[in-house]
């Protein structure tokens, strides 16, 4: 008997009697559940993956503001090392001036 009634079903599937007005007017309450759960799911799903992106979006500007930093930060402390130089060897008077040339490596100059 149950394997009659599961062969009906099937080919009451193939036959497209599941679509039929009856069907859905007996079973309307589970229809209706079962399509509010996928729309919340989609939803959930959509508002993750937006999530996701502006994360990855967020992450890449934080490596770029990083990076910034330790740049500004590297230049300030090389210019507050000059200065604090500059103001030592101007309290000592030892005559010293910052000089207007980069400097230059001897040995490049040896081996021309």
């Amino acid at each position: 008997m149950e394997k009659k009634k599961k062969k009906s079903l099937i080919k009451g599937i193939f036959k497209g009697e599941w679509l039929a007005y009856g069907t859905y007017k007996k079973h309307i309450v589970e229809v209706v559940l079962v399509v509010a759960l996928i729309m919340i799911y989609i939803s959930f799903k959509f508002s993750v993956q937006v999530k996701l992106k502006e994360i990855i979006e967020l992450r890449k500007e934080l490596t770029n503001v990083r990076a910034n930093m330790i740049n500004v930060s590297s230049q300030y402390n090389s210019i507050t090392r000059e200065s604090a130089m500059i103001e030592l060897a101007d309290s000592m008077k030892l005559g010293l001036e910052v000089s207007e040339q980069p400097a230059y490596d001897l040995d490049k100059i040896k081996n021309k």
